[in-house]
């Protein structure tokens, strides 16, 4: 009986140092959770206040240093937004002039086969075409694309 007793004892004695370290592990890992959740909250914070000052509000709180970087990063994204509009137009201009091209062969083909056809059926040509391609071309280069300025503008408007 007392050879039963010491057995439980031990199988007793094993299960609590299992369970503390359980509680070790787990109180280890909620201390890493509470760090990283402390860090985000101090991330969005800091977010948060510098979406504020972009924004102009808590202007008056900033150093002339401060405000100084925010123009920086304001005009830095100025010209990003500037450069990726203007590469989206050229793309959108690239793509229109095939597709005008297209246009036109299929134009000039078209109107190649009215002509065949109106020479069969009743011997007669029909009038001239009026607009040749390099007349088009020409047309559309004498048009001039200008850049949008935008300006930049910290503080309060004046009147």
């Amino acid at each position: 009986m007392i050879g039963y007793v010491s057995k439980t004892i031990e199988k007793y004695s094993e299960h609590v140092k299992k369970d503390e370290n359980c509680n070790q592990e787990f109180d280890l890992f909620t201390q890493q959770q509470n760090h990283q959740a402390t860090t985000i909250q101090q991330k969005l914070e800091h977010l948060e206040a510098s979406g504020r000052k972009f924004l102009g509000e808590d202007i008056e709180s900033c150093s002339l240093d401060e405000i100084s970087e925010l123009g920086s990063k304001l005009e830095h994204t100025l010209r990003t937004i500037r450069a990726r509009k203007a590469c989206l137009c050229k793309e959108l201009i690239e793509k229109l002039e095939a597709e005008e091209r297209c246009l036109l062969e299929e134009n000039a083909r078209l109107w190649q086969q009215k002509t065949s056809l109106c020479q069969k059926l009743v011997g007669i040509s029909p009038p001239k075409y009026s607009m040749k391609q390099k007349d088009i071309l020409a047309c559309r280069e004498s048009i001039q694309f200008s850049e949008v300025e935008t300006d930049l503008f910290l503080g309060l408007k004046q009147v």
